[in-house]
């Protein structure tokens, strides 16, 4: 969802949730999944969650609390200070890419950067995280070759991101997430599902 003032993209944006946590949530159990979103999106109380789950009141703060410490550990914090961060990075590699530096887009990622691709099963996209800098670095920089290629920058669910339309049509919308270390996580949605909810 790129931002447009809708309620829905305010409740997201003030919660500091993109494309990264989705990509998180989708690797938590479904029970931990739905009980972090109804307390931490909707601001439901553990009773009712509870009573959704079809679990014990403290079985549900459980639930969430689990759901925090992966969310936690794979991504850091949220908020206004996160997105500067990543506004700056995706800065910074726009430049690298557009420049064809390799050397400088692989000194941006941490030593552990992965790329994430969601396309749904209708559009290319690695079926499995690309892990590591160099590797990172060479699929960014080889997509960047394609022909007839835009990018736009936007906020994509409260994040720092790009939309990329390809000969015209929107293809793909790419986020990422910093740490202290540098670039630790790009997200490349391109599942056609996904981004026709997208709207500027």
């Amino acid at each position: 969802m790129v931002d447009d003032g809708s309620p829905e993209w305010t409740v997201l944006h003030d919660d500091g949730l993109g494309q990264a946590l989705d990509f998180v949530l989708s690797t938590l159990t479904p029970e931990q999944a739905s009980a972090y979103v109804l307390r931490k999106v909707l601001d439901v109380g553990y009773d009712e969650i509870a009573d959704a789950l079809e679990v014990s009141p403290a079985a549900a703060r459980q639930l969430v609390s689990r759901a925090q410490r992966t969310i936690t550990a794979q991504l850091g914090g949220f908020g206004e200070g996160q997105r500067t961060r990543d506004a700056a990075a995706l800065e910074q590699l726009g430049r690298a890419v557009a420049a064809g530096d390799v050397d400088t887009v692989t000194a941006l990622l941490s030593p552990g950067a992965t790329l994430h691709s969601d396309g749904g099963g209708k559009r290319s996209a690695a079926l499995r995280p690309i892990i590591g800098p160099d590797r990172v670095a060479r699929t960014i920089l080889g997509l960047a070759q394609r022909p007839d290629v835009q990018y736009t920058p936007v906020l994509v669910n409260g994040s720092a991101g790009l939309l990329v339309h390809e000969a015209g049509e929107l293809t793909t919308t790419i986020t990422l997430h910093v740490d202290a270390e540098g670039i630790r996580a790009l997200y490349f949605v391109r599942n056609p599902d996904k981004l026709a909810a997208v709207s500027r």
